[in-house]
């Protein structure tokens, strides 16, 4: 849900006030690494074999609506750099008392390379445990 919204800072600042004085708010989203992805280069820089070898990042600075190819086309997810996603977490008043990134288990990694071959070089979401 998070990655659909245009206003992120507003959309906290409304969790925020629906929340009573001791509310936790747990979330989880695209990582804006996965989102900095702009579909106008391959998402990784290969080997000749296709082995991945790194995730490209392409306009990690500019923030907005992208369309991308993912799971299916014309795909459409807005982009936040990390620093705006924490400085709008606070300043609706939450105070984060945890995050996380997503790592897929190597065992997974190893048996399916040509589907998870590339989560090595880049989380796909970011949790947050945050407090009123």
């Amino acid at each position: 849900l998070v990655d659909y919204v245009e206003d992120f800072s507003k959309l906290m600042k409304v969790i925020y006030g629906l929340l009573d004085k001791k509310g936790i708010c747990v979330f989880s989203m695209s990582h804006p690494i996965a989102t900095a992805y702009d579909g106008v280069y391959d998402r990784y820089t290969r080997t000749a074999e296709g082995e991945r070898l790194y995730a490209n990042l392409h306009n990690y600075g500019i923030e907005g609506v992208r369309h991308i190819h993912w799971i299916v086309d014309d795909y459409e997810v807005y982009h936040r750099k990390l620093s705006t996603l924490i400085n709008d977490i606070a300043g609706a008043g939450f105070t984060i008392e945890e995050c996380q990134e997503s790592k897929l288990a190597d065992k997974m990694i190893k048996e399916h390379p040509d589907v998870f071959g590339g989560v090595i070089h880049q989380p796909d979401f970011i949790f947050f445990r945050c407090r009123k």
